[in-house]
């Protein structure tokens, strides 16, 4: 990760069965690799796909991946403004533009059998290819990349103009709830916040929004916020931050609690994660 390139990618097993990453959103963009079967849900959607497809997350979509194989998936993040051009030409302001307001969309999935896929899969390969390696000036390769990625998704007529907006659905209200909600808890996952103070902020009653909550993330928000501090905590390890001084500042209040929910979630102790960061604790839930 640099300040500087802004292009963060996530490398995460998968195993058949179980949750890769909980419901979540983010303002950013992500594509994701798939080398595995499994499910995608983005916002109301539900979307299977097999190894070799290509997922594309736009920005502010709710989003989780189940897997049912085992194998592996890539999600490749970064924000639009990442690709601003510093001149206002045809460039940025037909493509770029567009694609920052939600003028453009991409489209959810790329299977094999679509005309532009080899195309699309080579592009993201390279990308991931560059990412990793120390060839000097790679940035300059993987930003010519993702503008050939944009040709070639605008030039096969797979960028699409969405819907105009119609009156929300009940649906449509509840999951903006939930972005809410999950919102607030990324945000303020330090302080000492409560179940009541969550569903505060979200006018809804704590039963309702227990129950609203567990239909879109298959977890309760007490369950999300610990996962939350959690993944949180461990760049605060890395770092060298003490056990103790990671949890508090991660809003967990009692050491102990801590110690033993991150080796129940990671299967080590924080401590034992600090001295090797290569196990399973490395894996990310929330890219």
């Amino acid at each position: 990760k640099n300040k500087h390139f802004p292009l963060y990618l996530y490398p995460l097993p998968c195993t058949g069965g179980k949750s890769v990453f909980l419901s979540h959103w983010h303002t950013e963009f992500e594509i994701i690799s798939a080398n595995c079967e499994g499910t995608a849900e983005f916002d109301n959607t539900q979307i299977r796909f097999s190894p070799g497809d290509l997922l594309f997350v736009n920005k502010e979509v709710l989003h989780r991946v189940d897997a049912d194989s085992d194998g592996m998936i890539t999600a490749v993040v970064f924000d639009f403004p990442f690709l601003d051009f510093r001149a206002s030409d045809i460039c940025q302001i037909e493509f770029i533009e567009k694609l920052k307001s939600k003028n453009l969309i991409f489209p959810q999935i790329i299977r094999k059998k679509d005309s532009c896929y080899s195309k699309l899969y080579e592009i993201i390969s390279g990308i991931i290819f560059y990412f990793h390696s120390n060839i000097p000036g790679k940035e300059l390769k993987i930003k010519s990349l993702f503008y050939d990625l944009i040709f070639v998704c605008f030039s096969e007529n797979v960028l699409t103009i969405p819907p105009k907006p119609i009156s929300p659905s009940v649906k449509d209200t509840q999951m903006e709830y939930i972005k809410a909600a999950l919102l607030f808890i990324e945000t303020g996952y330090s302080r000492q916040i409560s179940l009541s103070d969550i569903a505060a902020h979200v006018n809804l009653s704590k039963f309702h929004f227990i129950k609203l909550f567990k239909e879109f993330t298959d977890t309760t928000p007490v369950e999300f916020l610990k996962n939350v501090r959690l993944e949180n905590s461990k760049p605060l390890l890395l770092s060298g931050l003490s056990v103790t001084e990671t949890a508090l500042r991660c809003g967990f209040h009692s050491i102990g609690y801590y110690i033993r929910s991150f080796k129940e979630q990671f299967g080590v102790t924080p401590k034992e994660f600090q001295k090797n960061p290569q196990t399973e604790a490395y894996k990310t839930s929330l890219p």
